[in-house]
């Protein structure tokens, strides 16, 4: 971990980080999956993300970058899905506003999220 190049990543206006019980995202800095297992923390080409805020997340590479970067609204949404995903029992977020992907909905909110799963659901029963 001391190795990476850690970066302060800002959420835009109007977006915000969603965090959970597990908030460290480990994940190949391609946004890749390589199968089923999570990559090592000492892989190169790895990234580290990690809501510290609201507002606020950490990056670290194995690469040079600013100390400091501006997410864009899609960042901010992938990152919190990542999130959503590594959560082992509870999301936690400042409100309902924070957004994510689901399966079949992008920028779904937060507080529109248990709706947006049944109907995802629905869906699912209807097909299969």
């Amino acid at each position: 971990m001391a190795r990476r190049v850690w970066s302060f990543a800002s959420a835009p206006a109007g977006s915000t980080f969603a965090t959970c019980d597990d908030p460290v995202i480990l994940a190949w800095a391609d946004g890749e999956n390589w199968g089923p297992y999570s990559p090592g923390f000492g892989l190169p080409n790895t990234v580290v993300l990690f809501p510290i805020a609201p507002e606020l997340a950490l990056v670290g590479l194995f690469a040079k970058q600013p100390a400091n970067r501006e997410f864009r609204r899609d960042q901010v949404t992938e990152l919190n899905t990542s999130v959503a995903k590594n959560t082992a029992k509870q999301m936690y977020a400042r409100d309902g506003e924070f957004e994510l992907h689901t399966r079949s909905e992008p920028y779904t909110r937060g507080k529109d999220l248990p709706s947006a799963l049944g109907r995802q659901r629905a869906r699912a029963k209807a097909d299969g």
